[in-house]
């Protein structure tokens, strides 16, 4: 896993203090910020409208091979406000628990494939995407940070199961960024050479 994210991922060195005595990689996620490690590259935020339909979700999800995405909604200035994330898993667990399903496994098996799939159309996918909101704790909300943040401040999200979060840029919603655990990973593993970083690895 090391050396796929060494090889996919370009090296940008860092100019941090020298290291203390006590906890070396504490200090180090409290050194950087997130602006220093997410990729300086422009990104394209894919969202959802929260009044567009599952399905169309899905469409995104697929086109754009991702797992999860922002919600948004219009605000009386037409700028998109942030309502929460979708997820995959969302629309998984809505499914599964669904009342259409909760029905007995040899009705459903003994039921065609066509008659399926119009159930599945009409009990998920022409539901709003507003639904799926909250069905889950991660759903709920969608965090917002600041470049200037630490990594150790977002990371305490990320060890309570939050996967993803949004870093705010300066003006409008185009120089925003998305932020997952794997990005910090990826950032840990490319400056595993690091002297704060290194007695941890060891």
């Amino acid at each position: 896993v090391l050396a796929f994210f060494r090889k996919k991922l370009p090296f940008r060195p860092l100019n941090l203090p020298p290291p203390p005595s006590h906890m070396p990689l504490q200090t180090f996620l409290e050194t950087v910020t997130i602006g220093q490690a997410v990729p300086s590259e422009p990104q394209t935020i894919r969202t959802v409208r929260e009044d567009e339909t599952v399905g169309k979700a899905l469409e995104l999800l697929s086109k754009y091979r991702l797992l999860s995405m922002p919600v948004t909604s219009k605000n009386g200035s037409d700028e998109e406000e942030y309502k929460g994330v979708v997820n995959i898993s969302d629309i998984i667990f809505k499914t599964v628990f669904h009342p259409a399903f909760a029905r007995p496994s040899a009705e459903l098996k003994t039921m065609r494939e066509a008659q399926f799939k119009k159930k599945i159309e009409d009990a998920i996918l022409e539901m709003p995407v507003s639904k799926l909101i909250g069905e889950r704790p991660e759903s709920r909300n969608l965090f917002v940070f600041h470049p200037s943040d630490t990594i150790a401040t977002v990371s305490e999200y990320f060890s309570n199961g939050t996967h993803r979060v949004l870093v705010k840029g300066p003006g409008r919603g185009s120089n925003s960024r998305i932020l997952s655990q794997s990005d910090v990973m990826s950032f840990l593993c490319k400056h595993l050479e690091h002297e704060l970083v290194q007695p941890t690895v060891r």
